[in-house]
């Protein structure tokens, strides 16, 4: 799984934080939210890559 878009589509962006919030809450939830994304799809291409090697990891 290659990178490209595919963290922004596993990690919904909060949209009450982004309408509601003060300018700086909204620029610290947007980018908690893409740090998050991304970790999450780093777990997801760990346990693919794991079960590929039938569970062997460097």
């Amino acid at each position: 799984m290659s990178k490209g878009n595919e963290y922004r589509k596993l990690f919904s962006i909060d949209g009450f934080a982004r309408y509601m919030y003060c300018q700086h809450a909204r620029l610290n939830q947007l980018r908690s939210d893409k740090r998050d994304a991304k970790r999450k799809l780093r777990r997801q291409v760990k346990d693919e890559i794991r079960k590929e090697r039938g569970g062997e990891y460097d």
